[in-house]
């Protein structure tokens, strides 16, 4: 009986009839118990996990707290705040979902709270929605000296059940980037001190490809460079390249973002300013540059995305290009040309591996005003969802508001010209992570009384929407006839063949399977092809959802795994 209620909690929560508690208007939000470096990762189901500073041990150092919230918008143990590292400061935490569900939190620590000098060590610790502390209430020391050290992230590791921590080392105008692989146990696989690079370094990236990883940084000195280090699953580095030609022929440079480029390469985005003498008129340009590096360290490829003329004395803004992966073969680059007292728009394209544009021109989203901070984004079921900070001006000053577009892959604005506003308040900057349905959960106000709000795949704030069948992506488009989907052997042990009679060229995809929980255990894509086999044999018995799903159409089947 008590496994049927399970089942009927599940389908309930599967096909959309539990409404969440996020709000419905723009001004309604969820308020979380932190006051200070707070940051967010999704819980694959919905809802999110979000850490923060919370207590004081004494003025000035403050321990870091843990909260869940669901998929509904309730927080998952109520006021209570997890403390992971009891009667220690720490801040700048940095979560990551882990395939088990569990958080895997990184955050600099202070050691001895009365000793002023010994800062900046590195800890982890891991939990699980149980409020259980898995790596003990010590949690794990990434590193033994004291020193300034910074934590950039932390990150599923190249194999399976293992985390990798993106650092640096030293002062904090040197930047030298490294990385650290621990398995589930807690266990340091590179060494104490982690690979990387040894030279000053600024804006470093770090990026996985399948087994391997990269460390991509701009290099300050002593000559302008971008470096970048490809590291094995077995913490060996298969490369190292200084690339000083990309930037000969600019005068100022600023390294943005990195993406794996799917083939074992990366490709980067950057932010230049060239200088040209005209008639003895010396012109400044503004630009955006995209390179992909191959898997053998080669530079391939270098477009311009994009470049306008700086206004002298007017114009002190920059452009902070990002870059995302949206599947289908489709890499997003996204800039918000930040002028000294205004902001017309931001701008998105889309490339393929090659270089080559899909849209005739870039996507152009309205902004009000001057505004705009930082442009954050996040890929959601063949689209990027993008967050920014834009106002209108009043008699009694601005009204600072946050808000939301996603961009379809065939470049479709799809929530308005200018975007949907997300928290009508006051906000500086922002985060934002995925709500596991195609559309996000953004973070307001990350330092001053953090908040949280959902805005779903439609564009629809605080309105929870089903998983399963029957729910299309876009309700705006056309949509088709649902695939009959079939998997066999059914019930089976290890491998099964997914098959479905609807095969469109060229067309994406992305395809779930839950267990009964309602939790994805496993995902991937397919163009173009009509069956695929997959190895479950690591997962135990039970019975599981699979669901296909593309921007038209979706369908869902169930199996059974016997061991």
């Amino acid at each position: 009986m008590e496994r049927l209620r399970d089942v009927s909690l599940v389908l309930l929560l599967l096909t959309g009839q539990l409404l969440g508690e996020w709000g419905r208007t723009a001004d309604e939000y969820i308020r979380l118990p932190f006051w200070r470096d707070t940051r967010i990762c999704s819980d694959g189901n919905g809802g999110c996990w979000a850490t923060g500073m919370d207590g004081a041990i004494r003025p000035g150092i403050y321990t870091l707290g843990v909260c869940h919230i669901d998929r509904n918008g309730n927080p998952t143990w109520g006021e209570e705040v997890i403390m992971p590292l009891p009667g220690r400061g720490c801040w700048r935490p940095r979560p990551v979902l882990d395939d088990n569900g569990d958080v895997i939190l990184a955050m600099n620590v202070e050691v001895d709270p009365d000793s002023a000098d010994d800062f900046a060590h590195v800890y982890l610790q891991r939990i699980s929605l149980d409020r259980e502390l898995v790596w003990d209430e010590e949690g794990i020391a990434l590193d033994t000296f004291s020193g300034d050290q910074g934590i950039m992230g932390v990150y599923n590791g190249p194999t399976e059940d293992t985390y990798l921590i993106h650092w640096v080392r030293g002062s904090w105008n040197q930047y030298p980037p490294r990385l650290q692989l621990i398995n589930g146990d807690g266990e340091f696989l590179w060494g104490i001190g982690g690979i990387g690079l040894d030279w000053p370094h600024r804006n470093s990236h770090f990026v996985i490809s399948g087994d391997q990883c990269f460390i991509v940084a701009q290099n300050v000195s002593p000559t302008p460079s971008i470096a970048i280090v490809k590291i094995d699953s077995d913490g060996e580095v298969v490369w190292d390249s200084r690339l000083t030609t990309l930037w000969e022929d600019v005068a100022q440079r600023n390294l943005n973002g990195a993406e794996s480029d799917r083939e074992g390469g990366v490709i980067l985005v950057y932010e230049y300013e060239r200088r040209v003498t005209i008639d003895d008129i010396e012109r400044r340009y503004r630009g955006v540059n995209a390179v992909r590096i191959s898997s053998d360290g080669d530079s391939l490829w270098t477009r311009q995305l994009y470049e306008r003329y700086k206004i002298e004395r007017e114009d002190y803004g920059t452009i902070r290009p990002i870059i995302n992966y949206a599947g289908a073969g489709r890499f997003f680059v996204a800039w918000a040309d930040w002028h000294r007292d205004w902001v017309q728009t931001f701008q998105v394209v889309a490339l393929n591996v090659d270089g080559e544009f899909f849209w005739d021109e870039p996507v152009s989203v309205k902004l009000s005003r001057s505004s705009y901070f930082r442009l954050n984004a996040i890929d959601s079921d063949f689209a990027v969802c993008y967050v920014w900070r834009d106002g209108d001006d009043r008699e009694n000053g601005p009204r600072i508001q946050q808000w939301g577009q996603r961009i379809s892959l065939d470049g479709e604005r799809m929530w308005g010209d200018h975007g949907r506003a997300i928290q009508a308040r006051n906000v500086s900057t922002s985060f934002l992570t995925s709500d596991g349905n195609g559309g996000v959960i953004t973070l307001a106000d990350p330092d001053v009384s953090p908040t949280l709000q959902m805005i779903n795949r439609n564009g629809e704030i605080g309105v929870v929407l089903p998983v399963s069948v029957g729910d299309d992506i876009d309700n705006r488009k056309s949509s088709i006839q649902n695939p009959q989907l079939n998997i066999y052997p059914n019930p089976g042990n290890s491998y099964f063949r997914i098959e479905f009679d609807t095969v469109i060229p060229n067309e994406m995809f992305r395809y779930h399977i839950y267990n009964l929980m309602g939790k994805s255990i496993k995902t991937g894509t397919m163009i173009g092809v009509p069956y695929l086999v997959e190895d479950l044999s690591r997962f135990s018995s039970g019975e599981y959802i699979l669901q296909l799903q593309s921007q038209r159409t979706t369908a869902s089947t169930r199996f059974l795994l016997i061991k």
